[in-house]
């Protein structure tokens, strides 16, 4: 989920090179929150801030299902609700290589996730 189409364009265009599937790319909050709530993704990379509000309720959601996700923000831990500061983080700005990490580090646990169910 990004809401600026520049960096949207960007990081699907990174993610694909890698391999991956891209479902979105999503800039409205309330669009972000029924996808997630509709599922059928295996991690998610979320902007802190969206038009519409902030992914915090969007990441409880992932959280309650187990579902992986990576918060892309510029804020530090004390703007972060206390729960989800231990998440995995990308912070902005970021470049392809500490995107590329961040997946592939998802990615694993994507695939531990799936092979302990």
């Amino acid at each position: 989920m990004e809401d600026e189409p520049l960096i949207a364009m960007v990081v699907e265009d990174s993610i694909e090179m890698l391999g991956y599937e891209v479902i979105g790319p999503v800039a409205q909050h309330d669009e972000a929150l029924a996808v997630a709530a509709a599922g059928g993704f295996d991690c998610a990379i979320l902007d802190v801030n969206i038009c519409g509000g902030n992914s915090y309720d969007v990441a409880d959601l992932l959280l309650s299902r187990g579902c992986p996700f990576i918060l892309a923000t510029g804020y530090s831990d004390w703007s972060i609700p206390r729960h989800l500061v231990g998440e995995k983080r990308l912070t902005k700005p970021y470049s392809s290589k500490q995107l590329e990490e961040q997946l592939r580090l998802m990615h694993d646990r994507v695939v531990a996730l799936k092979a302990s169910r």
